[in-house]
């Protein structure tokens, strides 16, 4: 359970798999066969490489941890505990990705311009705006 060994390829790979099958950085290290925590983020400040597979791993573990939830969902049962404890794991994955990719999963609609794009006119921010919400609606109902 998390030790110290030195960096290959392999074991990068290792860990970005097992990350984009939605398992925490955390719980892979805590495996006989993975190094400690403080040893992967080491590796993450000095090898340019595994930080870009890192962070694609990531990714794709959003992308997991969003499908997992529907699964909670559906799971649920029709116990209030059973519904309660599925509404506190989907809520705790909600969280996480409103926070890790945001522009994703984030309840925040952006309306202003880019940086360097011109300003929009009034009428070009409302039609903006009904457009995020009609595109909003179509989400909840899909």
């Amino acid at each position: 359970m998390g030790r110290s060994c030195e960096f290959s390829e392999e074991l990068a790979a290792l860990i970005c798999e097992r990350m984009a099958h939605g398992r925490s950085l955390r719980s892979i290290c805590q495996d006989e066969d993975m190094p400690a925590n403080s040893t992967v983020f080491r590796w993450l400040a000095r090898r340019p490489e595994f930080l870009k597979a890192y962070a694609a791993a990531r990714d794709a573990q959003a992308h997991a941890l969003f499908d997992e939830m529907l699964t909670i969902a559906d799971e649920a049962g029709e116990t209030a505990v059973g519904v309660s404890k599925a509404k506190l794991m989907v809520d705790t994955r909600k969280w996480w990705l409103a926070r890790v990719a945001p522009k994703k999963y984030g309840d925040r609609l952006d309306l202003e311009p880019a940086r360097g794009a011109a300003a929009l006119s009034p009428q070009e921010r409302q039609a903006r705006i009904a457009a995020l919400l009609a595109k909003a609606a179509a989400a909840q109902t899909a």
